[in-house]
C-alpha cells in the first residue's frame, strides 16, 4: 500500500510538467516531446525522481532487469539516469490520477514495447477526460494558476449575454417613442412616424394585434395574414378595418408571396395575383404597398421629391443579402431618385434581446459585413480554437454544438440605410420587439405557428385632399 504522504508528493508532481523524451537506439528515429504542455510528471533534471517511483510502487532499480524484448529508458527520461520503471507502469499512473483530481479516473494501462518506434493506435484506447465538458472547463479554470498548460478562453467582443442581463434594468417601451405615434380607430391601433404623416400625399401605417375579428386566445386580434388557425373571411375583414383606420380605404392592397429573398418588385398597377417578392416599390398613385411580418423586420422608404415609395421586408437573410440597399438602388434606377432625400421608417420587430440565432449565421454576417460585431451580443463564429478539445470529446472529432448567439436586426439594417447614403437624422426605428410585447405585437418566434401576421403598408393617394380633411 502507497503511503499517503507520498502519494500527495507524487500529485504534486504530476502538477509541476513533464519533460517527457523517448528515443530509440540510434537516438534519431523517434523524437517525443509530450512535457510542459501536458501537465503531468515532474523532477526533471532531478535524480530523486527515479527512487521516489521505485519505492513507492516497490520497484528496486538496482535490481530490477530491464523488461524481455525492450531496452531500459534512455537516461534523459530522468535526468540523465536510468530509471527501471516500465512504460506501462508511467502511463498507469497518469491514468490513475487523470491530470491531477479526478475520482472517475480509467485505470488502463497501455503496453507498449520499447525496442521499436510507437505507433498512433498504441493510444487510442486512453482518454484523459470523461466526456463531460462543463465540469471539465470549471475544474481547468480554477486551477488555471497551479498549470503549466496556456490556456486560451475566447473572451466576448462586447458585452456577453450574461453580463448584459445582470443589473440590467428593462425601460419602458412605448408605442410613441423614438418619435412615433400611434392612432387608434374603432378598436384599431396603427403606429406611425411623424414626419411621414406630414407629407399629405403619403398614407403609411404599422399594424398591431389590437382590434380585428379573429380570435386568437379567446381575444379578437387584428391578424392580416392567411394563417392555418384563421379563416379567410376573417383575414380580409381584418385587412378593410385596417385601411379604414388608415383612410385608406380607396387605395389598392398589394401584399407579395414572401420567401426571405432580396426580390424586389417594381409595380405601375395592381397584380392580379399576388406576386413572389420580399419588397416592392412603385411611384403609382393608388397603390397600397404591404409586406407582412410576425419578427422580420418592416422597412418603409420614401422620396418626397419624385413621390416615390417602397416596402420591405427583411428577416435575417434579406439582411444578409441586403434588400433594403437594393431596394434603394432599385428606387435610385426605376425614379431617379437620390439617396439624401430618402425617409426610412424601420417597424417593431425582435430585438437584439430575444432574437437567437446559431453561430453559422453569424459567421455569415461576418463574412459580408465589416461592422458585424455591433449586430451581436458576442460575435462567436463556431470556429474558434478549441485547444482542449481532444482530451474532452468522446468520440473523438465530435464536438458539443456551440451556444447560440444574439442578433439585433433592426441595427443590421440601419447600418445597411446609413452605409447606402440614408442621413440618419432621416432614420426613423421603433424600439418595439415583437418578443417582449406579446401584448401589442405578434411573435412566431414566440408564438408558433399561433402567431398572427402584421402588415406594414405605404402608398400614394391618389387626392391629396382626402389627407387634408383627416
Amino acid at each position: 500500500m502507497t503511503p499517503p504522504g507520498k502519494l500527495l508528493i507524487l500529485k504534486n508532481d504530476l502538477g509541476e510538467g513533464l519533460r517527457f523524451r523517448v528515443r530509440d537506439a540510434e537516438g534519431d528515429a523517434l523524437h517525443a516531446e509530450l512535457g510542459g504542455d501536458f501537465c503531468g510528471f515532474a523532477g526533471e533534471g532531478e535524480g530523486w525522481a527515479a527512487a521516489l517511483f521505485a519505492e513507492d510502487f516497490e520497484i528496486e532499480p538496482a535490481d530490477t532487469a530491464a523488461p524481455a524484448g525492450a531496452e531500459r529508458f534512455h537516461g534523459g527520461f530522468f535526468g540523465g539516469e536510468s530509471a527501471g520503471v516500465a512504460f506501462e507502469l508511467v502511463l498507469e499512473a497518469l491514468a490513475i490520477f487523470d491530470f491531477v483530481g479526478r475520482e472517475d479516473a480509467a485505470e488502463k494501462g497501455l503496453a507498449a514495447a520499447l525496442n521499436g518506434c510507437f505507433d498512433a493506435r498504441d493510444f487510442g484506447d486512453i482518454y484523459t477526460q470523461a466526456n463531460d465538458q462543463e465540469i471539465f472547463l470549471a475544474r481547468e479554470r480554477r486551477e488555471l494558476a497551479n498549470c503549466d498548460y496556456t490556456y486560451t478562453f475566447m473572451a466576448a467582443t462586447k458585452g456577453s449575454r450574461a453580463k448584459n442581463k445582470i443589473g440590467k434594468k428593462r425601460k419602458p417601451l412605448r408605442a410613441s417613442a423614438s418619435r412615433w405615434t400611434q392612432c387608434v380607430r374603432r378598436g384599431v391601433r396603427v403606429l406611425q412616424v411623424p414626419a411621414l404623416r406630414k407629407l399629405p400625399w403619403l398614407v403609411h401605417g404599422f399594424s398591431t394585434r389590437m382590434g380585428g375579428v379573429s380570435k386568437l386566445d379567446r381575444k379578437r386580434v387584428l391578424n392580416l395574414g392567411f394563417t392555418e388557425w384563421d379563416k379567410r373571411e376573417n383575414v380580409k375583414e381584418n385587412r378593410r378595418h385596417f385601411q379604414t383606420a388608415l383612410g385608406a380605404q380607396d387605395l389598392k392592397l398589394v401584399s407579395l408571396l414572401q420567401f426571405h429573398s432580396d426580390t424586389i418588385l417594381h409595380f405601375e398597377s395592381a397584380p392580379t395575383e399576388p406576386a413572389r417578392g420580399d419588397a416592392a416599390v412603385t411611384k403609382s398613385a393608388g397603390l397600397l404597398l404591404a409586406v407582412q411580418t410576425a419578427d422580420c423586420v418592416p422597412i418603409l422608404l420614401v422620396d418626397p421629391k419624385n413621390r416615390a415609395v417602397a416596402a420591405v421586408h427583411a428577416g435575417w437573410r434579406g439582411t444578409l443579402a441586403r434588400i433594403v440597399e437594393k431596394a434603394i438602388g432599385r428606387m435610385q434606377m426605376q425614379f431617379g431618385s437620390k439617396v439624401q432625400d430618402l425617409l426610412a421608417a424601420i417597424g417593431p420587430a425582435i430585438g437584439g434581446c430575444c432574437y437567437e440565432v446559431g453561430t453559422e449565421v453569424a459567421a455569415a454576417f461576418s463574412g459580408q459585413f465589416a461592422d458585424a460585431a455591433e449586430f451581436f451580443d458576442e460575435l462567436r463564429t463556431g470556429d474558434e480554437p478549441n485547444p482542449l478539445q481532444w482530451m474532452n470529446m468522446m468520440p473523438p472529432g465530435h464536438q458539443p454544438p456551440p451556444k447560440k448567439v444574439l442578433l439585433d436586426l433592426r441595427k443590421a439594417n440601419r447600418s445597411q440605410l446609413e452605409a447606402a447614403g440614408v442621413p440618419a437624422k432621416n432614420i426613423f426605428a421603433s424600439d418595439l420587439c415583437t418578443g417582449c410585447r406579446r401584448d401589442l405585437l405578434f411573435s412566431y418566434r414566440k408564438e408558433g405557428a399561433q402567431s398572427g401576421r402584421m402588415m406594414a403598408v405605404i402608398g400614394i393617394r391618389a387626392k391629396e385632399k382626402r389627407a387634408a380633411r383627416r
